[in-house]
């Protein structure tokens, strides 16, 4: 399965603002802390930059027939857009 080019792909400008975002709040906030701080901080600064952001969002997984609830938890989900490969 090919992958996704960030530069061109169908979600480069979405890519492009989650890293801006997510370069800003390192600068600011440094290295070192838990992952917590970081994901909370992201999301507000999407927040702030007009985004959707959900976080520790839930997906369901369907297998030949069989819904199994909550199998996937995603730290964070912007704008509804959301990829997971097996």
């Amino acid at each position: 399965m090919p992958h996704e080019n960030s530069e061109t792909g169908p979600h480069a400008k979405l890519t492009h603002a989650i890293l801006g975002v997510a370069y800003h709040v390192q600068d600011v906030l440094g290295l070192g802390l838990l992952e917590k701080p970081y994901q909370l901080c992201l999301a507000h600064g999407l927040r702030q930059a007009g985004h959707r952001v959900v976080t520790e969002a839930s997906l369901d997984l369907a297998f030949e027939g069989l819904l199994v609830p909550d199998a996937y938890r995603l730290d964070i989900l912007v704008d509804d857009t959301g990829h997971c490969s097996p």
